[in-house]
């Protein structure tokens, strides 16, 4: 039995000596015996692979034999695949890498530069073993195909010359005037004239400079930007620059330094391209005339062929719409988006000025069609933008759907967005006026008054604005809940929120409001009610006319209502009114035209009245419950006549003192009984 075992394990020791001396160990320096050494190296490979290993044998034969691989040539070669034995490299994959490589190598512009050659291959056995057939297969496609990079979403070709292969703290391949191209399945992306040095080892082209042309998206070629300092990660078809130059002579006299950002994604087209995009470094710069009467200032963005007005979040972009040289309405907004004949934006702070006044709205949409020289502005229909615009001149706040001019006429009208059937009124309120339901509305189950809270927090930070969550933890409640609140708050105007930034600004409507509620301060009862959701402004009499205005209140307490004279009313500056019609007065009952509605001095000027008929009380009649008698109307009119009805006293607009001899009317000229 032990010579049995003696014998098996003498066998054992024989077959593993056998095989260690079959082990092939290296070629010899004599490239006479390199194709046989190859075929015996080829011999170890496992069966079902011979099929291979004698094509590339034969492909090895072709190689060797060839006229560019000289004496010089197989040294190198030779000396390199005994290293890589050394290194326990495999015939499949990274003998038949080697060979393909060093194939593309001999036959390239380069095959003079063996010992650089030498190292660079060197390199990627000491650090790469494990990448090394994909290393090689980017060498053979750089030699033979001029390609970077290859795979399923990325694959970039340049199309020119190396003029050089070194290697520093990694092999590279440089390159001084290549159109570089990126492509992906559908598109692909241009680097014309780049020069840079391109790092296969790390898949990383340095570009030193290079320019990119809006050709892809239907720009001329005098729109580009030179690159320089870059590096392009060929794994994806994108790249960036953060030292870009932008020469586009339409709207910049001298190039403009930014940023590039270029990308090869879906098939497009020239209309709906998206890239190459550059944004300018300067967020201030200035464009006269990007449309004819518009002018640009701030941040500068080029996608594709649509330009894109941007701002660094501290100053907002901004353009300036012109009639005969002077602004008429200045649009604020974080993003324009500049299309050939039109420009957007949402979420604008927007001014129609009127002298040292304007018409104004802290977030509303915006518009200007170049063709037909229409400016439109309207307001969301959800969250903040429901804030109503803000007229300083005419003292009156404005709740309508848009505001529309075109900009070669005199007039801008205020009406329902175009293609809308609104059935909602518009109204124009007094900035002075108080509606005491607002604000049991507001205050709702709560102890105190919530505008009462946020007041007595903006007293405590000197009215300057607040940040949300100062006014959360002020509240102590959820910012859900307060955000809710403060975008409710400012579309009843008494604040203006910064939803982007949550910002809340002060505005005076939350002390009016205050005081209003505990008789403090005076208010009036003037808000007009427009039925076709119409009123125009002109820009030469400042006059603003609404119409559709069936009846409105001067004064409740002392029972004066205006009923228009074809539902047509002018509002002059702080809510000065010209109109003609029916004026019910306390006593009196006026039909007359041209009446000036004069709010300061709280009379109305009639110096035309048609008629007037007046009511005195019935002594003779019953008496009601406050021991008041029945007013008995006057059957002969006053006709031609004028004068001016003075409807209380002018700092009690409110009726909340009560002078029983108002409304007077003083006639100044005489009238006629029929």
């Amino acid at each position: 039995m032990k010579k049995g075992i003696l014998l098996l394990f003498s066998i054992l020791i024989i077959s593993i000596s056998g095989l260690k001396a079959q082990r092939f160990t290296g070629f010899t320096d004599n490239p006479a015996y390199t194709v046989e050494e190859v075929k015996t190296y080829l011999s170890s490979v496992p069966k079902e692979r011979q099929k291979e290993a004698d094509a590339l044998l034969e492909r090895f034969t072709q190689f060797w034999e060839s006229p560019w691989m000289d004496e010089d040539a197989q040294d190198v070669f030779i000396d390199v695949a005994n290293k890589m034995i050394k290194k326990r490299m495999r015939p499949f994959p990274h003998f038949q890498a080697y060979v393909e490589a060093y194939a593309a190598f001999i036959s390239s512009p380069f095959n003079g530069e063996l010992e650089t050659w030498s190292k660079i291959i060197q390199y990627h056995i000491d650090d790469e073993s494990t990448l090394f057939k994909e290393k090689m297969q980017i060498y053979a496609d750089i030699f033979t195909q001029n390609r970077l990079y290859n795979s399923a979403n990325s694959r970039w070709t340049a199309y020119g010359e190396a003029s050089a292969i070194g290697i520093d703290k990694e092999p590279y391949i440089r390159f001084d005037d290549i159109d570089l191209v990126g492509s992906s399945a559908h598109d692909s992306l241009t680097i014309v004239s780049a020069k840079g040095d391109y790092f296969p080892s790390s898949l990383i082209f340095k570009g030193k400079e290079g320019m990119v042309y809006w050709d892809r998206a239907g720009l001329g070629s005098d729109v580009n930007a030179k690159v320089i300092n870059f590096s392009v990660d060929v794994r994806f078809s994108k790249f960036e620059a953060a030292d870009a130059t932008l020469n586009y002579p339409k709207y910049f006299s001298k190039p403009v330094k930014g940023r590039l950002e270029e990308k090869a994604g879906l098939s497009t087209t020239e209309e709906k391209a998206t890239y190459p995009r550059f944004h300018s470094n300067d967020n201030r710069i200035s464009i006269k005339d990007i449309y004819k009467n518009v002018d640009y200032i701030g941040g500068f963005e080029l996608r594709g062929s649509s330009i894109q007005g941007s701002s660094d979040g501290s100053n907002m972009s901004e353009i300036y719409v012109k009639k005969d040289n002077k602004v008429v309405v200045k649009v604020f907004s974080k993003n324009f988006l500049f299309k050939p004949d039109n420009v957007l934006a949402e979420d604008a702070s927007i001014r129609i000025l009127i002298d040292e006044d304007s018409i104004y709205h802290p977030a509303a949409n915006f518009k200007y069609n170049e063709n037909t020289k229409e400016l439109l502005i309207s307001r969301p229909k959800q969250g903040v933008g429901r804030t109503p615009f803000f007229d300083s001149y005419h003292k009156m706040d404005i709740t309508a759907e848009s505001i529309s001019w075109k900009t070669d006429e005199e007039r801008i009208e205020i009406k329902p967005i175009v293609g809308t059937t609104s059935e909602s009124p518009a109204f124009f309120e007094s900035q002075n006026y108080f509606d005491p339901t607002i604000m049991r509305k507001i205050w709702g189950y709560n102890d105190v008054n919530p505008l009462y809270t946020l007041w007595e927090l903006f007293k405590a930070n000197h009215y300057e604005p607040l940040h949300l969550h100062e006014v959360v933890a002020w509240f102590k409640k959820s910012e859900i809940d307060i955000k809710s609140m403060m975008i409710d708050f400012a579309a009843r105007g008494f604040i203006e929120y910064d939803i982007t930034n949550d910002k809340i600004i002060y505005r005076k409507k939350i002390a009016q409001y205050l005081n209003n509620d505990v008789k403090r301060k005076d208010y009036d009862n003037i808000i007009l009610e427009s039925k076709t959701h119409y009123a125009s402004y002109d820009l030469v009499s400042k006059d603003l006319r609404v119409t559709g205005c069936e009846f409105f209140v001067l004064s409740d307490a002392q029972i004066v209502n205006v009923y228009p004279a074809d539902e047509k009313v002018i509002v002059k500056k702080n809510r000065d009114m010209v109109f003609s019609g029916r004026i019910v007065a306390g006593l009196f009952d006026f039909v007359s035209h041209n009446c000036e509605f004069n709010y300061d001095k709280f009379q109305v000027e009639m110096n035309v009245i048609d008629s007037m008929i007046m009511y005195v009380p019935d002594e003779h009649g019953p008496v009601n419950v406050y021991g008041e008698h029945k007013l008995r109307k006057i059957e002969s009119p006053i006709e031609e006549l004028a004068g001016t009805l003075f409807i209380d006293v002018p700092g009690n607009k409110s009726g909340t003192i009560d002078y029983p001899d108002y409304s007077i009317f003083e006639a100044r000229k005489g009238g006629k009984v029929y």
